[in-house]
Protein backbone atom coordinates (compact mmCIF):
# COMPACT_ATOMS: atom_id res chain seq x y z
CA UNK A 1 0.00 0.00 0.00
CA UNK A 2 3.00 2.37 0.71
CA UNK A 3 4.50 1.93 -2.42
CA UNK A 4 0.94 2.29 -4.26
CA UNK A 5 0.10 5.42 -2.42
CA UNK A 6 3.71 7.53 -2.46
CA UNK A 7 5.64 9.10 -5.43
CA UNK A 8 8.18 6.26 -4.73
CA UNK A 9 11.47 5.71 -2.68
CA UNK A 10 13.64 8.07 -4.26
CA UNK A 11 15.59 5.03 -6.57
CA UNK A 12 14.16 7.01 -9.92
CA UNK A 13 14.01 10.78 -9.93
CA UNK A 14 12.54 13.48 -11.74
CA UNK A 15 14.90 14.54 -14.94
CA UNK A 16 12.76 17.49 -16.32
CA UNK A 17 10.70 20.60 -14.49
CA UNK A 18 7.57 19.07 -16.00
CA UNK A 19 8.80 15.42 -14.57
CA UNK A 20 9.51 17.93 -10.81
CA UNK A 21 6.63 19.99 -11.03
CA UNK A 22 4.48 16.72 -11.47
CA UNK A 23 6.09 15.07 -8.58
CA UNK A 24 5.66 18.42 -6.48
CA UNK A 25 1.47 18.18 -7.49
CA UNK A 26 1.52 14.64 -6.50
CA UNK A 27 2.70 15.24 -3.29
CA UNK A 28 0.87 18.33 -2.59
CA UNK A 29 -2.24 15.87 -3.43
CA UNK A 30 -1.41 13.14 -1.18
CA UNK A 31 -0.80 15.45 1.77
CA UNK A 32 -3.89 17.08 1.02
CA UNK A 33 -5.86 13.77 0.75
CA UNK A 34 -4.53 12.51 3.51
CA UNK A 35 -4.98 15.07 5.75
CA UNK A 36 -8.10 15.24 4.69
CA UNK A 37 -8.93 11.60 5.56
CA UNK A 38 -7.03 11.43 9.13
CA UNK A 39 -9.37 14.71 9.59
CA UNK A 40 -12.21 13.39 8.79
CA UNK A 41 -11.58 9.86 11.21
CA UNK A 42 -10.65 12.21 14.08
CA UNK A 43 -14.40 14.05 13.89
CA UNK A 44 -16.22 11.03 13.51
CA UNK A 45 -14.57 9.48 16.77
CA UNK A 46 -15.00 12.94 18.24
CA UNK A 47 -18.84 12.94 17.44
CA UNK A 48 -19.42 9.35 18.57
CA UNK A 49 -18.10 10.52 21.94
CA UNK A 50 -20.11 13.13 22.11
CA UNK A 51 -23.09 11.38 21.64
CA UNK A 52 -21.89 8.60 23.83
CA UNK A 53 -22.08 11.26 26.77
CA UNK A 54 -25.55 12.66 25.50
CA UNK A 55 -26.77 9.36 25.83
CA UNK A 56 -24.95 8.66 29.74
CA UNK A 57 -26.33 12.34 30.22
CA UNK A 58 -29.90 11.41 29.45
CA UNK A 59 -29.62 8.20 31.53
CA UNK A 60 -28.58 9.21 34.48
CA UNK A 61 -31.43 11.67 34.65
CA UNK A 62 -33.72 8.96 34.04
CA UNK A 63 -32.31 7.03 36.73
CA UNK A 64 -32.29 10.17 39.59
CA UNK A 65 -36.22 10.91 38.53
CA UNK A 66 -36.89 7.04 38.56
CA UNK A 67 -35.52 7.30 42.59
CA UNK A 68 -37.26 10.60 43.47
CA UNK A 69 -40.78 9.32 42.66
CA UNK A 70 -40.39 5.93 42.86
CA UNK A 71 -41.29 4.79 39.32
CA UNK A 72 -42.27 1.72 38.86
CA UNK A 73 -39.28 -0.67 37.46
CA UNK A 74 -40.94 -2.16 34.34
CA UNK A 75 -41.68 1.53 33.54
CA UNK A 76 -38.28 2.41 34.46
CA UNK A 77 -37.23 0.29 31.84
CA UNK A 78 -39.10 0.85 28.80
CA UNK A 79 -38.72 4.39 29.03
CA UNK A 80 -34.70 3.17 29.26
CA UNK A 81 -35.06 1.16 26.39
CA UNK A 82 -36.76 4.44 24.35
CA UNK A 83 -34.11 6.39 24.48
CA UNK A 84 -31.21 3.89 24.16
Amino acid sequence: MQTITTVGFGDIVAGTRTEMTLSLLWMIFGVGFYSFTVGNLSSLIASMDTKTQQLKKKLNTLNDFSKRIKLPENIHQRIRKFIE
